[in-house]
């Protein structure tokens, strides 16, 4: 199901569903973000489904699945974000088409590229060489293909427990940041036209699908299991991979940027407001039991716009209004 909502009073403008089966772990509801692009929206469900919506309406304009191409459902069900690239969209399908490119009007496949475990994150871009290069974290590495026609072109093994790489890399300039939880650690590359090189790599950050932050040339965020309360916030140098500074202070949870000040909610539905500061923890203000009654990790990212603050739980969606 996709909800359309109201972001002022939370009525429901429209709702769009499909059947889906649903037979992998932790609950039969999707895991991906919606991305919207233009007047279409793109979801991709946990067991496999593309689906392009008019976002005006929700009429259902397009629906693949990437089975049918080869694809394979990952352990915890299919979680890539969809990637709207020029007139492609592009996910993770697994098995024998580990990326997939779909024409984004018409569903048309475009191409397929490599074969193996799918991932858990968003494909993001990289410029290189003044060329703009596709990075896909998936079950066994970080990948950089030629997103016109799918070429291979490298790949940094990063083999995890479980096959589990799910947090969003971090593009800055020419170094690329990903961390994985599974005692895995971290790793910054350097990238030339040429290929990368290990820039360094360390187990100061394991950040198992809570995606870290880079704020002026410093990484804040979680780093422990993130089903248990008891992780570790931390800040850490890009360049050097030196730790500034960890706290316990905040638990568990999701982390994002805004207006200079970071917000987090832990796995139990408390927020935290913290401000970036390498030189120590500064926490600036706390809500607890800001999603009450929290019986299962609560793991959806917050998201703040236009001066409101959204919290999804399960089945719950919250709304803060902030003070200016």
């Amino acid at each position: 199901m996709i909800f359309c909502i109201n972001a002022d009073s939370g009525d429901l403008i429209w709702l769009g569903s499909y059947e889906a089966e649903a037979a992998t772990s932790h609950g039969p509801g999707s895991r991906a973000t919606p991305f919207i692009n233009e007047d279409k929206v793109y979801t991709f469900g946990r067991s496999g489904d593309l689906v392009c919506w008019q976002l005006e309406d929700g009429k259902l304009l397009w629906r693949k699945n990437v089975k049918d191409e080869g694809g394979a459902e990952p352990t915890w069900g299919f979680s890539t974000t969809p990637l709207v690239l020029d007139n492609m969209v592009i996910v993770q399908g697994g098995g024998a088409a580990l990326v997939i490119a779909y024409d984004k009007l018409t569903g048309d496949l475009l191409w397929k590229s490599m074969d193996g475990e799918a991932g858990y994150a968003a494909g993001i871009t990289m410029n290189i060489g003044n060329e703009v290069k596709l990075l896909i974290y998936h079950g066994t590495g970080l990948s950089c293909l030629n997103p016109t026609d799918g070429k291979h072109l490298w790949t940094v093994p990063w083999l995890t427990d479980y096959n589990v790489n799910a947090t969003t890399p971090i593009v800055f300039n020419d170094i690329i940041f990903h961390t994985s939880g599974y005692k895995m650690g971290c790793e910054a590359l350097r990238v030339t036209e040429n290929g990368y090189s290990v820039l360094w790599k360390n187990n100061l950050m394991e950040a198992q699908h809570s995606d870290p932050i880079l704020i002026d040339g410093y990484i804040y965020g979680y780093s422990g299991e993130s089903s248990r309360n008891n992780g570790q916030f931390k800040c850490i140098e890009l360049l050097s991979g030196k730790e500034m500074w960890s706290t316990k202070e905040i638990g568990q949870g999701t982390t994002t940027f805004v207006d200079g000040h970071l917000i987090c909610l832990d796995i139990k539905g408390n927020l935290f407001l913290v401000k970036p500061d390498p030189s120590g923890f500064n926490k600036a203000g706390e809500i607890k039991s800001a999603v009450e009654d929290v019986k299962h990790p609560a793991w959806t990212v917050p998201v703040v716009a236009n001066g409101k603050l959204y919290i999804r739980y399960l089945q719950q969606l919250l709304c803060y209004q902030l003070d200016l």
